[in-house]
């Protein structure tokens, strides 16, 4: 059956028809980015049509954060008086979070790699992130955490979300703002960098790394990844430009996400289950200075 399996009302989703649009050739895409958007609506067709798939798709789950967003932050620069997602970042917003496991109903993806260019408007929707999982993601006492390489690096996004949260007549009055955190009842979102003096004693439900490709190693990471075990549906979202130092985390990341997309056989499945990604990047053979790729991009 195909594309007909799939209910009209996540057809019609914005996240959905940028797939639809992708992979059609509408939208002028690097091959990344096409088999992102195929591997969403190849898993779409076969969880309707598998009995045996583990995973579903979630539309109302998948857009919460999405209306959340739009709802009740407002983007700190720039003339704007609302919050529009634009179609990729619903796309990735809705994968992230639409995704559960048959079974349990709980999150599929524990991990998300989104590598866009610059000015994507990645730090305003990231703090959107953040803010979402402080108040509305429905987990007890979250531990959220704004994640770089360096603190000063660190308190950017968090400054963002700070900002949003500050600059929100509704949000305002429920969330406590200090120069250290923000704080949401029993929860908390607070910045966290490499060089902190205190990785330890951390039960992260939510670890947002702004900037991989400054990493030069998996120390920070690694305390992250071995902090999430005992939430139900964690959830650590690498996103970055593509930057210089090639023998950092990021290189070993994008080879990753890149044999995940393409389906290799190398990768197990369980660990490509478990994470997203989408990269945009223009393609080998094309010419950097020709502008009529630089949408890929």
């Amino acid at each position: 059956m195909g594309l007909e399996s799939i209910p009209s009302l996540i057809l019609s989703s914005g996240a959905c028809q940028y797939a639809l649009d992708v992979t059609s050739g509408k939208i002028v895409s690097g091959i990344k980015r096409i088999q992102s958007c195929q591997r969403f609506l190849d898993e779409l067709v076969e969880s309707y049509e598998n009995p045996d798939y583990p995973w579903e798709f979630d539309i109302e789950k998948g857009y919460r954060p999405i209306d959340f967003i739009e709802r009740f932050l407002i983007p700190t620069k720039g003339a704007y008086s609302k919050t529009e997602m634009l179609p990729w970042q619903q796309f990735v917003e809705a994968n992230m979070y639409g995704w559960i496991s048959k079974k349990t109903g709980y999150r599929r993806f524990r991990e998300a790699l989104i590598i866009v260019g610059q000015g994507n408007g990645k730090s305003t929707m990231i703090a959107g992130n953040a803010a979402y999982g402080l108040t509305k993601d429905g987990e007890r006492g979250a531990e959220i955490y704004a994640l770089s390489n360096s603190r000063e690096q660190a308190r950017i996004v968090f400054g963002e979300c700070a900002a949003q949260i500050e600059g929100s007549p509704v949000l305002s009055k429920h969330v406590k703002s200090t120069r250290d955190g923000l704080y949401y009842k029993n929860s908390k979102f607070e910045p966290l960098a490499s060089d902190s003096k205190n990785l330890d004693g951390r039960n992260v439900h939510m670890g947002v790394f702004d900037e991989i490709h400054e990493f030069r190693d998996y120390k920070l990471i690694n305390v992250i990844k071995g902090k999430i075990k005992k939430r139900k549906q964690p959830l650590i979202i690498y996103i970055t430009t593509l930057g210089t130092v090639i023998d950092g985390p990021l290189m070993d990341f994008y080879e990753l996400g890149g044999k995940i997309l393409a389906g290799d056989q190398a990768i197990s499945k369980r660990a490509a289950d478990r994470m997203f990604v989408y990269i945009d990047e223009i393609d080998e053979e094309d010419n950097p200075t020709d502008i009529s790729c630089w949408g890929k991009a």
